[in-house]
């Protein structure tokens, strides 16, 4: 019987929301839209955050280690030599694993390219509790060449062969045995470590996995060589707290025996941290965490807009239903019975507006996954499609939203005065509780559109601040030579036979990139006299000759690097020049390595690790002396930058043929992975303050006309009197401002919280910038005043009066 009525209550409300069309498509795009850019952003926290990770096993068992330098708050990796002994020692863990990520040249069809992987120890997928979907894990003891694919590799190089397992793929100009595909979804555990790794070789193979890794037997051996992350299982009834304290004390113990490391140990105060399973590195947890703090509250202010609009509409709807609803009451309806009904309508437009909302979340998540990342995060290895859990979280928000929303028009019918509205005699004109929800979507409109602004200055500012990204008309490439030795005379050909290509202006070579966000510093010795030194931390680079004029950075003293420079020299930029030698620093010595090197030029140099940062102190070394096997190219081109790539490659495979360039890009691409953060706020907060924006003139227009239109009879009464046209135009207006005053307070209090929360993500913007505020509530009081004046009820008033 229930399941009649029920069906019986949604065909009569399907009938009612037709014979209101606009009502209904008005209601059911404001709700889509807001649950679509909300489920959008539920999937990328999701993803980042909550969801559990892929193919591992009881998850909540898993911990992270790492060493922890007390002095400067640092977590970092653990050494070789920390990670043997922690995982002897222990009786907390059932298992500790270590393993380090890297990339390893892979032939496949006669053409070598350099793939993420993880060398990893044999208990990597015991511990983590991964089964392969394939073959099976590593032995204990393992240290042959074979390999565990990852899924994606498996799908997308190997073409899903399910008899895959045993036969070979060539890693390092050695031929790895595959033993097992790892399951789907599973790709390591760290997110931020660069690109996620696509296979797995066991770690005491390193010397044929890449020729580079050749000589890296010394790396095991030093105990300052931390660069293993290292994850642990918890034995059963063993917690977070007393894993903790047993590590603890296996540190106060770990160099009992060695008084030298002791020394060296105490004096940098290392010690162990253990942490429950981390994703990305805990110095990037609060960084991603804030950013993604202001996007759930933007996406959540949308939704407030939105929801105030329908709740907006929905008593409009009641108010022009006043004399139905008192019908209804006259011949015996009940309070239920009008609920049932609300609630039916209500009903369909959630449907059509979750359904809705879905199709644009799947747009809007495509939207954020062509940003390369978010802070430290590549996007392209989150999974971001719209899953069960975004749609149970669409429906939730969608439920709990329409079922309070169907509160308020039945509170205003069940308050109804039946006589009143039988006689079909309007209201005075009050605005009430529709004047609250007004406010609010001003207000919140208001918070969202000075975000919008701070970020997007922020952004502005942030790619006027180097000048690297101005440089002009630059093809980047990747070049890894993955010999051990002999790099140097490598890129010397390479760059001299590039530089003889058609079109090719200057080109260079560089280590790290400015804006990369790499770390790269060197201990050097300042000589001060036969006798005296001083010790100091700087930034380190190393660079070919001309790359400074390839980026247009020019010499302010001395001159560039030459290819004959193979030893000894050594160029300053102009920050370190001012700093130990502002007397003149060409002809100045310093020591590296128990090296000396001699100052040959001093460059203008404003480029820095990160674009936040001041420019600190640089010292440039010849690639002729460091010998990188990776370096970036750099290559200024007359035409289209991409079109002296191929070019390129064939020299690089004509000088090595273990040598792959890849990763190109232009100079317009490579800002938009180094500002990826920036603009994707930028850009989010832009569209999402523009929603709310559209939302609040449409709730705005038909509030404001249906008020008017109410107030007819008062117009009409004042015509009568003596008022003037100009006079009801000018009372209107002053209600309106009275509204659009309160919800300018509210956003102003809102929007000092939303800056103070977001203050270490603005750059050369604060909260207090008056450009900001002026155009936010300059352009909000105008669309709001030209929602006001634009409704016709006014002049529909006074020309019932005054006659045609």
């Amino acid at each position: 019987m229930w399941h009649t009525c029920f069906m019986h209550g949604l065909t009569i409300a399907a009938r009612s929301l037709r014979r209101a069309p606009v009502f209904t498509a008005v209601a059911v795009v404001s709700l889509a839209l807001a649950i679509g850019a909300n489920s959008a952003i539920f999937s990328l926290i999701d993803a980042v955050l909550l969801r559990p990770l892929p193919g591992i096993g009881q998850p909540q068992r898993i911990v992270s280690l790492y060493s922890s330098l007390r002095e400067q708050n640092l977590l970092t990796g653990t050494s070789w030599t920390d990670y043997l002994y922690y995982r002897d020692r222990n009786r907390v863990f059932s298992g500790v694993m270590a393993y380090v990520r890297f990339t390893f040249p892979v032939a496949a069809g006669g053409l070598t390219e350099n793939l993420p992987g993880e060398l990893a120890s044999d208990n990597y997928f015991g511990v983590l509790g991964v089964v392969p979907r394939l073959g099976r894990g590593f032995a204990a003891g393992e240290s042959g060449d074979v390999v565990i694919v990852g899924d994606r590799y498996w799908r997308q190089r190997l073409n899903a062969d399910s008899k895959i397992i045993g036969r070979t793929m060539t890693i390092g100009n050695h031929p790895f045995e595959i033993i097992g595909v790892a399951p789907r979804g599973f790709h390591g555990v760290l997110l931020d470590w660069g690109e996620r790794p696509q296979f797995w070789i066991p770690l005491l193979a390193y010397r044929d996995a890449s020729p580079v890794l050749a000589g890296w037997s010394d790396v095991l051996r030093r105990e300052d060589a931390r660069m293993f992350m290292l994850n642990a299982r918890l034995k059963n009834g063993i917690g977070l707290a007393q894993a903790a304290a047993e590590i603890g004390v296996l540190q106060s113990n770990i160099d009992a025996g060695d008084p030298a490391r002791a020394a060296r140990r105490t004096r940098q105060h290392w010690s162990m941290s253990v942490l429950p399973l981390t994703r990305f590195y805990p110095a990037f947890r609060r960084q991603i965490v804030r950013m993604l703090g202001v996007l759930i509250a933007v996406v959540f202010g949308v939704l407030i807009v939105a929801c105030t609009n329908l709740a907006s509409l929905m008593l409009i709807r009641a108010s022009q239903r006043r004399k139905e609803t008192a019908v209804r009451i006259a011949l015996g309806a009940r309070a239920g019975d009008l609920a049932r009904l609300l609630l039916s309508e209500s009903l369909w437009i959630a449907a059509a507006g979750c359904a809705g909302g879905l199709l644009v979340a799947i747009a809007c998540t495509r939207a954020l996954a062509s940003f390369p990342r978010l802070s430290v995060i590549p996007l392209a290895s989150l999974d971001l499609a719209v899953d069960w859990r975004v749609c149970a979280f669409a429906a939730s928000i969608t439920v709990i939203s329409i079922v309070a929303l169907a509160l308020v028009p039945l509170r205003q019918s069940m308050k109804a005065d039946l006589t009143g509205a039988l006689k079909s005699r309007g209201g005075a004109g009050r605005i009430g509780s529709r004047g609250f929800l007004l406010v609010t979507q001003i207000g919140v409109t208001l918070t969202l559109l000075a975000g919008a602004s701070l970020f997007i200055q922020t952004f502005q500012n942030a790619a006027r601040t180097d000048r690297f990204l101005h440089a002009g008309n630059l093809l980047l490439a990747n070049v890894e030579t993955n010999a051990a030795s002999g790099s140097g005379a490598f890129f010397e050909q390479l760059l001299e036979q590039t530089q003889a290509l058609p079109g090719v202006q200057a080109a260079g070579a560089v280590w790290v990139l400015p804006l990369s966000g790499m770390r790269t510093d060197s201990e050097v010795a300042i000589l001060r006299g036969p006798d005296a030194r001083q010790a100091v931390n700087i930034r380190m680079n190393v660079v070919s000759p001309r790359y400074f004029e390839t980026i247009g950075a020019g010499m302010a003293a001395g001159r560039d690097f030459r290819w004959s420079d193979r030893e000894g020299a050594a160029i300053v930029n102009e920050a370190m020049a001012e700093q130990f030698w502002p007397g003149g620093a060409i002809g100045q010595q310093m020591t590296r390595r128990n090296k000396t090197v001699t100052i040959v030029g001093v460059v203008h140099d404003p480029s820095r690790r990160q674009y936040r940062q001041a420019v600190l102190p640089c010292l440039y070394l010849p690639v002729t002396e460091e010998d990188r096997e990776q370096m970036k190219l750099v290559v200024r081109v007359s035409g289209a930058s991409l079109a002296a790539f191929p070019a390129i490659r064939s020299i690089a495979a004509s000088l090595s043929r273990n040598a792959v360039v890849d990763h190109v890009q232009t100079l317009g691409m490579y800002e938009n992975e180094a500002l990826a953060t920036e603009r994707m706020a930028a850009w989010c907060l832009s569209a999402l303050a523009g929603l709310a924006l559209v939302l609040s003139m449409v709730g705005l227009y038909g509030a404001m006309a249906f008020s008017v239109s109410r107030r007819t009879a008062e117009i009409g009464v004042r015509m009568a009197l003596g008022a003037r046209p100009g006079d009801v135009m000018r009372m209107v207006l002053a209600s309106a401002a009275r509204i659009a005053a309160c919800g300018m307070v509210i956003g102003a209090v809102a929007s000092i919280m939303l800056v103070r929360y977001a203050n270490s993500m603005l750059y050369g913007v604060t909260g207090a910038d008056p450009w900001t505020w002026s155009i936010a509530g300059a352009l909000l009081n105008v669309l709001h005043c030209g929602c006001e004046r634009g409704s016709r009820a006014p002049r529909r008033a006074c020309r019932s009066i005054d006659g045609p």
